[in-house]
């Protein structure tokens, strides 16, 4: 059951939420950078993008009538080429698990979780993930929610909004983020 839900209808909406919750001390980490195209939308609202992905898979692609297959190298090359352009996103090829124990407890911003959209790899990264989003005020947010495609996302992110009593703010995009309580915030 969800907690309460606030929608929002544009691509737009991603970058005023960017805007609102960024700024030149912000940092935010992203878990399944793929090429960049959300880090690169969102790098001039924070200080830091940290950018987590394997980098390893291929996948399809739209291009207008028909799919494209791009490799790993390819996808990776993509995201490299796009950051070049851009001093504040790290790079950090491997899975999120290799690298969670490199953020301090409270250091990030807005976590954002596009990996594997599976129930119990959604989940499990909010887990691993929650003790790094600052609170108050920090973000767990995400991409897929409400997708069609990837309805597995959608119940995992429900239950964790439920648990800790927080509104799940959507986009027409499919993203989702619901802002963190303070510890001692009901």
């Amino acid at each position: 059951m969800v907690y309460a839900r606030m929608r929002c209808n544009h691509r737009e909406d991603t970058l005023m939420f960017l805007k609102h919750v960024g700024g030149p001390d912000k940092v935010m980490v992203e878990i399944g950078s793929y090429a960049g195209e959300f880090a690169e939308m969102a790098s001039p609202f924070f200080k830091t993008i940290h950018c987590i992905d394997p980098w390893g898979r291929e996948a399809m692609e739209d291009s207008g009538p028909k799919k494209i297959r791009k490799t790993g190298a390819q996808i990776e090359a993509a995201w490299d080429e796009r950051a070049a352009l851009y001093d504040n996103m790290v790079k950090h090829k491997g899975y999120d698990h290799q690298y969670v124990g490199e953020f301090a407890d409270g250091s990030i911003d807005v976590l954002y979780i596009d990996s594997l959209h599976t129930f119990n790899a959604c989940g499990l990264t909010a887990l691993r993930w929650w003790t790094k989003i600052r609170k108050p005020g920090g973000y767990l947010a995400g991409h897929d929610y409400r997708h069609p495609q990837v309805m597995a996302v959608t119940p995992v992110i429900n239950i964790f909004a439920s648990m800790i009593r927080r509104p799940i703010f959507t986009t027409g995009d499919y993203s989702w983020a619901i802002e963190l309580p303070g510890e001692n915030d009901d």
